[in-house]
């Protein structure tokens, strides 16, 4: 007599199989994901090297435009950026199913010379995991809306602030905010500490904004960096009654004494 499965055994038998898949389907797509940033690490590599002969050949680093004349064979499924960015000169590699580079700065740039980064996109959990899961140091630094995590060296250097498309009160014509002078420009994201980051000269000068990584508000004029926020060392200089009234995390202040009003003071 034939004994078949009854239907209890066929039902765990199922629960067993699902349970496997899904313990294994997130190790298998993290061992993916590793495989893929891997294998961008030998392009840009190549692609460094090459920069860097390039270099001592014409005095300057490769553009984009002239990446054909690297003479480096680039996978369909990579793209290679290279920087023409003053003071940041690198090479970053990016795989298309990923969000994460492998970005690595070239021996003559201003900026974190011969670093090697693993960069994330700040809103994937995943691709941070995969930056820390390779050794990569979270450097607290974002650029573009991704994070760095550093793999290998210590230069240091910085990124400009980056901007936030404004049509208010002023038109913002300005890519420098670094001295003073009367910028007043309102609706912008100031990241990077700068001696001036902005300087609110008139009543919407610097309002709206966002202050962050230490970056500087200095506010002369009544109204001037209000409705803004400061986050992670940012510091709002009240020099005139009702301005700097935003919102503060516990890292950053407003100095100032009295013109700071109901603002946590530095």
């Amino acid at each position: 007599m034939k004994k078949g499965f009854t239907l209890i055994e066929l039902l765990v038998v199922v629960l067993i199989i699902g349970i496997l898949a899904a313990v294994a389907l997130p190790q298998y797509q993290k061992a993916v994901m590793k495989s893929r940033f891997s294998s961008l690490k030998p392009i840009a590599k190549a692609v460094k090297d090459a920069q860097e002969m390039y270099f001592e050949t014409y005095g300057h680093y490769a553009t984009d435009s002239e990446l054909d004349d690297l003479d480096i064979d680039i996978p369909e499924d990579v793209d290679i950026d290279l920087s023409e960015t003053d003071g940041h000169d690198f090479v970053r590699a990016n795989h298309d199913k990923l969000n994460n580079s492998y970005t690595m700065y070239l021996a003559h740039s201003e900026n974190f010379a011969n670093n090697i980064y693993c960069e994330a996109l700040s809103t994937d959990d995943q691709a941070k995991a995969l930056c820390a899961a390779d050794g990569g140091e979270d450097t607290g630094v974002e650029n573009d809306g991704y994070l760095l995590y550093l793999l290998s060296g210590n230069s240091t250097g910085g990124f400009a602030p980056t901007y936030i498309p404004w049509t208010g009160y002023y038109e913002c014509i300005s890519e420098e905010f670094s001295s003073g002078g009367g910028h007043r420009c309102s609706g912008f994201e100031y990241s990077q500490p700068r001696d001036y980051s902005c300087v609110g000269y008139g009543v919407a000068g610097c309002q709206d904004s966002s202050f962050a990584n230490g970056a500087n508000c200095w506010a002369y004029i009544s109204g001037s960096c209000n409705n803004s926020s400061f986050t992670n060392g940012a510091r709002c200089h009240a020099n005139a009654a009702n301005t700097c009234q935003g919102t503060y995390d516990e890292t950053s202040c407003c100095e100032g004494g009295d013109n700071c009003g109901d603002s946590p003071r530095c």
